[in-house]
Protein backbone atom coordinates (compact mmCIF):
# COMPACT_ATOMS: atom_id res chain seq x y z
CA UNK A 1 0.00 0.00 0.00
CA UNK A 2 1.56 3.74 -1.04
CA UNK A 3 1.07 5.74 2.24
CA UNK A 4 2.94 8.65 0.34
CA UNK A 5 1.01 12.10 0.87
CA UNK A 6 1.59 13.42 -2.83
CA UNK A 7 0.19 16.96 -3.25
CA UNK A 8 1.16 19.83 -6.00
CA UNK A 9 3.19 22.90 -4.81
CA UNK A 10 1.07 25.80 -4.97
CA UNK A 11 2.53 29.27 -6.03
CA UNK A 12 2.71 32.11 -4.58
CA UNK A 13 1.11 34.64 -6.43
CA UNK A 14 -0.26 35.02 -10.04
CA UNK A 15 2.80 36.99 -11.53
CA UNK A 16 4.27 33.32 -10.16
CA UNK A 17 1.57 31.28 -11.79
CA UNK A 18 2.00 33.02 -15.08
CA UNK A 19 6.49 32.58 -15.14
CA UNK A 20 6.36 28.98 -14.38
CA UNK A 21 4.35 26.31 -15.69
CA UNK A 22 4.42 24.58 -12.27
CA UNK A 23 6.18 24.19 -8.85
CA UNK A 24 5.86 20.38 -9.24
CA UNK A 25 4.93 18.07 -6.67
CA UNK A 26 5.95 16.70 -2.97
CA UNK A 27 5.44 13.30 -1.28
CA UNK A 28 5.65 13.19 2.20
CA UNK A 29 6.02 10.25 4.32
CA UNK A 30 7.52 8.10 7.42
CA UNK A 31 9.69 5.15 6.58
CA UNK A 32 11.05 2.51 8.90
CA UNK A 33 14.80 1.32 8.18
CA UNK A 34 15.09 -2.17 8.09
CA UNK A 35 18.39 -2.54 8.86
CA UNK A 36 21.01 0.16 10.69
CA UNK A 37 23.74 2.26 7.94
CA UNK A 38 26.88 2.66 9.98
CA UNK A 39 28.48 5.02 8.02
CA UNK A 40 26.58 8.77 7.55
CA UNK A 41 28.78 9.97 4.58
CA UNK A 42 27.77 6.39 2.89
CA UNK A 43 24.45 6.96 3.39
CA UNK A 44 23.86 10.45 2.17
CA UNK A 45 26.03 10.01 -0.86
CA UNK A 46 23.86 7.42 -1.86
CA UNK A 47 20.89 9.94 -1.54
CA UNK A 48 22.68 12.62 -3.78
CA UNK A 49 23.26 9.59 -6.12
CA UNK A 50 19.22 8.95 -6.48
CA UNK A 51 18.48 12.38 -6.65
CA UNK A 52 20.31 12.39 -10.04
CA UNK A 53 19.09 9.06 -11.31
CA UNK A 54 15.70 10.19 -10.33
CA UNK A 55 15.83 14.49 -11.12
CA UNK A 56 14.30 14.60 -7.39
CA UNK A 57 14.94 16.12 -4.37
CA UNK A 58 15.42 13.87 -1.21
CA UNK A 59 15.59 14.67 2.29
CA UNK A 60 14.79 13.34 5.57
CA UNK A 61 13.79 14.10 9.01
CA UNK A 62 14.01 13.56 12.32
CA UNK A 63 10.76 12.89 13.09
CA UNK A 64 10.89 13.98 16.82
CA UNK A 65 10.36 17.72 16.02
CA UNK A 66 8.18 17.29 13.03
CA UNK A 67 4.17 18.45 14.43
CA UNK A 68 2.80 17.11 11.44
CA UNK A 69 2.72 16.46 7.43
CA UNK A 70 1.75 19.98 7.04
CA UNK A 71 4.55 21.39 8.79
CA UNK A 72 6.86 19.88 6.37
CA UNK A 73 4.62 20.77 3.12
CA UNK A 74 4.98 24.80 3.73
CA UNK A 75 8.68 24.31 4.41
CA UNK A 76 8.80 22.83 1.19
CA UNK A 77 6.26 25.56 -0.47
CA UNK A 78 8.78 28.13 1.23
CA UNK A 79 11.34 26.91 -0.44
CA UNK A 80 10.05 26.70 -3.72
CA UNK A 81 8.90 30.08 -3.01
CA UNK A 82 12.75 31.46 -2.09
CA UNK A 83 14.77 29.32 -4.93
CA UNK A 84 12.17 31.10 -7.61
CA UNK A 85 12.57 34.42 -6.38
CA UNK A 86 16.61 34.01 -5.73
CA UNK A 87 16.30 34.86 -2.22
CA UNK A 88 17.43 31.25 -0.71
CA UNK A 89 19.64 30.92 2.00
CA UNK A 90 21.34 27.56 0.65
CA UNK A 91 22.64 26.51 -3.09
CA UNK A 92 20.60 23.20 -2.76
CA UNK A 93 16.85 22.81 -2.28
CA UNK A 94 17.99 19.48 0.12
CA UNK A 95 19.21 22.12 2.43
CA UNK A 96 16.61 24.81 2.29
CA UNK A 97 14.18 22.10 3.38
CA UNK A 98 15.92 21.63 6.79
CA UNK A 99 16.38 25.71 7.35
CA UNK A 100 12.92 26.57 6.69
CA UNK A 101 11.48 23.38 8.65
CA UNK A 102 13.62 24.50 11.29
CA UNK A 103 13.50 28.55 10.60
CA UNK A 104 16.79 28.77 10.98
CA UNK A 105 19.46 31.17 8.70
CA UNK A 106 22.33 28.76 9.89
CA UNK A 107 22.55 25.51 8.16
CA UNK A 108 24.17 24.00 11.66
CA UNK A 109 21.69 25.10 13.49
CA UNK A 110 18.73 23.34 11.39
CA UNK A 111 20.81 20.62 10.68
CA UNK A 112 20.46 20.41 14.29
CA UNK A 113 17.63 20.73 15.11
CA UNK A 114 15.62 18.74 12.46
CA UNK A 115 18.30 17.03 10.36
CA UNK A 116 18.82 12.86 10.83
CA UNK A 117 20.81 11.95 13.59
CA UNK A 118 23.78 9.65 13.29
CA UNK A 119 25.49 9.20 16.32
CA UNK A 120 28.18 6.69 17.10
CA UNK A 121 27.02 4.96 13.77
CA UNK A 122 23.78 4.40 14.94
CA UNK A 123 20.49 6.15 13.80
CA UNK A 124 17.14 5.93 14.37
CA UNK A 125 14.77 3.45 13.47
CA UNK A 126 11.80 5.56 11.62
CA UNK A 127 12.19 9.22 9.67
CA UNK A 128 10.25 11.57 7.77
CA UNK A 129 10.95 11.63 4.66
CA UNK A 130 10.26 14.53 1.61
CA UNK A 131 10.96 13.55 -1.94
CA UNK A 132 10.05 16.30 -4.53
CA UNK A 133 9.84 16.84 -8.59
CA UNK A 134 8.93 18.58 -11.38
CA UNK A 135 6.17 15.92 -11.92
CA UNK A 136 3.99 13.44 -10.10
CA UNK A 137 5.54 10.61 -11.78
CA UNK A 138 9.19 11.39 -10.84
CA UNK A 139 7.76 11.69 -6.85
CA UNK A 140 6.07 8.12 -7.23
CA UNK A 141 9.53 6.56 -7.93
CA UNK A 142 9.52 6.88 -4.87
CA UNK A 143 8.48 3.68 -3.72
CA UNK A 144 9.88 1.98 -6.49
CA UNK A 145 13.58 3.07 -6.64
CA UNK A 146 14.37 5.08 -3.97
CA UNK A 147 13.19 2.46 -0.50
CA UNK A 148 14.67 -0.46 -1.88
CA UNK A 149 18.00 1.59 -2.08
CA UNK A 150 18.34 3.22 1.01
CA UNK A 151 16.79 -0.26 2.53
CA UNK A 152 13.33 1.09 4.16
CA UNK A 153 9.90 1.19 4.20
CA UNK A 154 7.09 3.24 4.27
CA UNK A 155 4.70 3.01 7.60
CA UNK A 156 1.11 4.68 8.14
CA UNK A 157 2.23 8.48 9.50
CA UNK A 158 0.95 9.01 12.57
CA UNK A 159 1.18 12.72 14.11
CA UNK A 160 2.28 12.14 17.42
CA UNK A 161 0.10 13.54 20.59
CA UNK A 162 0.77 17.15 21.59
CA UNK A 163 1.10 16.15 25.12
CA UNK A 164 2.56 18.66 27.69
CA UNK A 165 5.89 17.53 27.98
CA UNK A 166 5.88 17.46 24.15
CA UNK A 167 4.68 21.11 23.62
CA UNK A 168 7.44 22.18 26.16
CA UNK A 169 10.07 20.34 24.28
CA UNK A 170 8.85 21.81 20.83
CA UNK A 171 8.80 25.47 22.72
CA UNK A 172 12.04 24.85 23.73
CA UNK A 173 13.63 23.63 20.75
CA UNK A 174 11.86 26.02 18.41
CA UNK A 175 11.61 29.14 20.67
CA UNK A 176 8.36 29.19 20.85
CA UNK A 177 7.04 31.46 23.79
CA UNK A 178 3.86 31.58 25.54
CA UNK A 179 2.46 34.91 23.77
CA UNK A 180 3.01 33.34 20.20
CA UNK A 181 0.99 30.21 21.37
CA UNK A 182 -1.54 32.75 22.83
CA UNK A 183 -2.01 35.11 19.96
CA UNK A 184 -2.54 32.05 17.69
CA UNK A 185 -4.93 30.52 20.13
CA UNK A 186 -6.75 34.36 19.43
CA UNK A 187 -6.07 33.86 15.37
CA UNK A 188 -7.95 30.49 15.74
CA UNK A 189 -10.63 32.53 17.30
CA UNK A 190 -10.31 31.46 21.10
CA UNK A 191 -10.61 33.84 24.13
CA UNK A 192 -7.00 35.41 25.67
CA UNK A 193 -7.97 32.84 28.67
CA UNK A 194 -7.85 29.92 26.68
CA UNK A 195 -5.08 27.55 27.14
CA UNK A 196 -2.97 25.14 24.81
CA UNK A 197 -3.19 22.53 27.39
CA UNK A 198 -6.56 22.31 27.41
CA UNK A 199 -7.56 22.14 23.75
CA UNK A 200 -8.60 18.92 21.84
CA UNK A 201 -5.82 17.70 19.70
CA UNK A 202 -6.77 18.62 16.74
CA UNK A 203 -6.81 22.51 17.83
CA UNK A 204 -3.67 22.09 19.43
CA UNK A 205 -1.95 21.19 16.25
CA UNK A 206 -3.58 23.91 14.43
CA UNK A 207 -2.37 26.20 17.19
CA UNK A 208 1.69 25.44 17.05
CA UNK A 209 1.03 24.83 13.33
CA UNK A 210 -0.39 28.30 12.75
CA UNK A 211 3.11 29.43 14.76
CA UNK A 212 5.89 27.56 12.58
CA UNK A 213 4.02 29.27 9.66
CA UNK A 214 4.44 32.43 11.03
CA UNK A 215 8.11 31.82 11.74
CA UNK A 216 8.75 30.59 8.29
CA UNK A 217 6.90 33.73 6.53
CA UNK A 218 9.05 36.11 8.70
CA UNK A 219 12.37 34.19 7.88
CA UNK A 220 11.38 34.09 4.15
CA UNK A 221 10.26 37.91 4.10
CA UNK A 222 13.64 38.85 6.04
CA UNK A 223 15.63 36.86 3.59
CA UNK A 224 13.58 38.35 0.79
CA UNK A 225 14.33 41.87 1.78
CA UNK A 226 17.91 41.44 2.45
CA UNK A 227 18.67 40.03 -0.41
CA UNK A 228 16.57 42.54 -2.18
CA UNK A 229 17.08 45.68 -0.29
CA UNK A 230 14.88 48.83 -0.98
CA UNK A 231 16.95 52.42 -2.30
Amino acid sequence: MDMLLIKKIAPLSSYQLMKFDSFGYVGIGKIQFLSQWKNRKAFFDILNKLQDSTSTTIQIFNPEPIISPQHLYFAIYFTEQAFALSSNISNTKSVEYLIYTSFQRQIKNAIEKVGFPFEDGIHPEYANIIITGDSKEKVSQFSTVVLPTIKARIVEYVTPNLTNSRIQYLQSLFQIHDFEIKNALLCLGYSSEDKITDQKEEVKIRTILHVIIEKMTLLFMENFKHLNPVE
